[in-house]
């Protein structure tokens, strides 16, 4: 090499551990910000901290990953066109980079040079940059948006929607027919259980057998575009609440309801912009609509765009880096990190959360609801998300990746989770430790109500949070856990269960034991 960046990482114990995480991401920048006046064309980057230090790499390794990419993103015209992960003594740090690579997914760029993921040689994972070209993908919101020809059943999104008749008779039918011939006769079982948990008269989801998706959802045929609409809602709630991220629906209606295909691509535009609208998409990110006749391609991509969603360039389909985009319902924050932005009552926003919290009758009267808006703190706990979805969907784990839990805490303690995030030195501090030393979270607010303490100085006010949190795959806690036990599909005892709950028939606790599994969404302050 022509020179050495001595960088010296945050050590663990030193500091919390939000400021750790910033800190890895200065290292990151400054020894990038060198290289560039040095005008180097590469640069290779060890697992910082990872080692004597303490950093978790399932932590740092994305956070790592995610600081260069953003680098990028914000210096177009950079010298540097490759940057080297390397990682010489640990096979296991070596995965995680793999995995943190391989769990970013593909967006939009407006220039012309990305990151490219190439093969591992020599324990060196190397990154690219490479040029792009266009494609026809839209966005509305948060929401991609994108208008291929091709066979749904050999489409690698998390889920596909197949039509069927309302005896959910997977027998009848050219697409169910063709799920079954491909994907195997499990899937023909699993549909015939009406007991399944996101089964609906309507809607019944199963695994994708052996199809490249993770789950298929199986929905009675409407028999109208209104119908339509609706069904289409009740797919992209689920799939959101399942932790899925890409759906890929066929062209519902111009089968056998003989619908013209502008009719039809008005409806799904219309029912995707009606979802963002009156949701906030946690995982859902991209809607794929797959056409099996070519000739209508191009009529559902007008429509789409005569509704003014922008054409937007996206990576070539080898690329899997992504930047952490905020949640769309977000206020611009220009060059602040942090802020709290008040929701005003009466707004669908206000009124969604606030029927959530209102199942406890501990809530008298509500003094604000307020959303976080921290980036720092997102761009963690989305890393760590990709990081449990991409193993889950590896292992055909069909459980839900992220669930809105609460977690009510001392007055004081909740400024400091707004700004350094569930940190279970002080976040825990008043909780119970009967499931294991963690940060704990409830399905049902009355429960966490319990650990709100009342502050005397402010009238008596409480603090609850509404937040996201990666459940995973969970286990059944004890009081002598700092860490959740291996999971038992797991090939060595590193490989750890994301969560422990209080009843694995039916939990209503969750303890999570790293920082990054959970984002603080909403902050509820009220008197009891």
């Amino acid at each position: 090499c022509n020179f050495i960046i001595h960088a010296v990482g945050p050590r663990w114990s030193d500091h919390s551990h939000s400021m750790c995480c910033s800190y890895l991401q200065s290292c990151i920048n400054y020894s990038m910000e060198e290289a560039e006046k040095q005008q180097l064309n590469s640069i290779a980057i060890p697992a910082i901290s990872c080692g004597v230090f303490g950093g978790d790499p399932s932590v740092c390794i994305p956070l790592i990953v995610n600081t260069v990419l953003d680098y990028f993103t914000q210096n177009r015209n950079s010298s540097i066109n490759q940057v080297d992960f390397v990682e010489m003594t640990s096979d296991s740090i070596l995965k995680d980079f793999v995995n943190a690579l391989g769990a970013l997914k593909v967006v939009e760029d407006e220039q012309s040079a990305i990151l490219k993921v190439s093969p591992v040689k020599n324990q060196v994972v190397v990154v690219q940059k490479e040029a792009i070209s266009q494609s026809d993908t839209l966005t509305l919101g948060s929401i991609s948006i994108s208008v291929s020809q091709g066979d749904l059943t050999r489409d690698n999104s998390d889920a596909i929607v197949n039509s069927t008749n309302p005896h959910f008779d997977l027998t009848q039918g050219m697409v169910s027919k063709a799920i079954l011939k491909n994907g195997g006769q499990s899937i023909l079982h699993e549909c015939r259980n009406q007991q399944g948990h996101w089964n609906t008269p309507t809607l019944r989801v199963t695994s994708g057998g052996n199809l490249p998706c993770r789950y298929v959802f199986h929905i009675v045929t409407p028999n109208d575009i209104k119908q339509i609409a609706t069904v289409l809602l009740e797919v992209f709630k689920t799939a959101d609440m399942l932790g899925l991220a890409t759906l890929a629906i066929p062209a519902l209606g111009t089968g056998n309801l003989r619908i013209g295909g502008t009719k039809v691509a008005q409806c799904i535009r219309g029912a995707i912009k009606e979802y963002v609208d009156s949701n906030t998409p946690a995982n859902l990110n991209t809607i794929k609509v797959v056409i099996f006749q070519q000739s209508m391609v191009a009529e559902f991509r007008k429509v789409l765009k005569d509704k003014g969603i922008c054409i937007c360039l996206i990576f070539k389909q080898n690329c899997h880096i992504i930047s952490c985009n905020v949640p769309s319902n977000w206020e611009p924050m220009k060059d602040e990190g942090m802020i709290k932005v008040l929701i005003k009552p009466g707004t669908v926003e206000y009124n969604r959360v606030m029927s959530k919290f209102n199942h406890s009758k501990t809530i008298i009267l509500v003094k604000q609801l307020e959303r976080i808006q921290h980036k720092s703190q997102y761009k963690q706990f989305v890393a760590k998300k990709n990081e449990v979805e991409s193993r889950m969907k590896k292992d055909n784990v069909q459980m839900e990746v992220v669930k809105e839990l609460f977690h009510g805490t001392q007055f004081d303690v909740s400024e400091k989770i707004y700004v350094q995030g569930f940190d279970r030195n002080f976040a825990g501090a008043n909780a119970a430790t009967v499931y294991g030393k963690g940060v704990y979270f409830a399905l049902n607010a009355t429960y966490s109500s319990r650990y709100a303490a009342p502050n005397p100085n402010m009238g008596n006010q409480c603090k609850m949070f509404l937040a996201d949190v990666v459940t995973g795959e969970y286990c059944l806690g004890n009081q002598n856990l700092i860490a959740p036990p291996p999971r038992q599909t797991a090939s060595n005892k590193s490989q750890l269960y994301d969560s422990v709950v209080d009843n694995m028939a039916s939990p209503t606790i969750y303890v999570v034991f790293k920082d990054a599994s959970a984002y603080p969404k909403y902050l509820l302050t009220y008197t009891s």
